[in-house]
């Protein structure tokens, strides 16, 4: 078969997202997003985006390398709309195989223009790119790691979720309890959450590693952040490490 150019299947893509499209979804779709975050939608549920991604893939797997890929989601994180962006990352999620660490400053630019922008979108490409990209190449790690310290929300954000999978499998721990320690005093709630489910995972791992952590650090951790990294242990030793983990300073502020 011809091979299709990534413009032409990005244009295929927008084209059967918005005949996919529906206002009740897009307004359902809204609700999980703040009222101050600038995200537009064209109303495609997550299943049927992913089978639009799909029937892209089928047709262009045999004859696309991965800079058509990566070609491809290039185009589509310059649309506005949230669904036409993820379906780019779906697309490219697919082409895991060939991937290589010298995509890495390609993503980490996505990321850094605000092209990616959102939670959802950075969660995507973390868990959806860059997990089976670390699974080939772990030592990419030392530089996401890195990214803890970045001025962007989302760059935070990204050092944190792509470690997610593999610290439940209990790979790369030590570096997720380094971006984990050194995001403890982050301001944005965005990144308690992500700090918290990074330990959580890495508790499925080692729950004993976990209680020491938190145990260590305690008062530091934010309150949102300790509640999900203890969502996987019994009732009876969540609630003593929820009271040991709260501090003296923090009790007092309450009364």
């Amino acid at each position: 078969m011809a091979k299709p150019s990534p413009s032409a299947v990005a244009a295929r893509i927008k084209k059967e997202l918005r005949a996919r499209g529906k206002a009740a979804v897009a307004e359902s779709i809204r609700r999980f997003f703040k009222s101050s975050a600038r995200v537009r939608f064209i109303g495609v549920t997550t299943p049927d985006m992913r089978k639009v991604a799909r029937g892209v893939y089928n047709d262009v797997k045999k004859v696309w390398a991965l800079e058509d890929a990566l070609a491809l989601g290039d185009m589509l994180l310059c649309d506005a709309h949230i669904e036409a962006r993820a379906c780019g990352l779906a697309v490219l999620a697919r082409f895991k195989k060939l991937f290589a660490p010298s995509m890495l400053p390609t993503m980490r630019g996505w990321i850094e223009s605000g092209r990616l922008d959102n939670w959802a979108l950075v969660d995507h490409i973390c868990m959806e790119v860059f997990h089976p990209l670390i699974q080939s190449h772990p030592e990419i790690v030392k530089k996401t790691s890195k990214w803890a310290s970045h001025r962007s929300l989302w760059m935070r954000r990204a050092s944190v979720v792509c470690l997610c999978k593999a610290a439940r499998k209990g790979e790369h721990l030590d570096a997720a309890y380094a971006v984990a320690a050194e995001l403890l005093g982050d301001s944005e709630d965005l990144m308690h959450k992500a700090v918290g489910w990074l330990l959580r995972d890495a508790g499925d791992a080692d729950q004993k590693r976990l209680r020491a952590f938190l145990l260590e650090h305690g008062p530091a951790i934010p309150r949102t952040a300790v509640r999900y990294a203890l969502e996987h242990f019994p009732e009876p030793a969540r609630k003593r490490l929820l009271a040991r983990t709260r501090g003296d300073h923090v009790r007092a502020r309450r009364r």
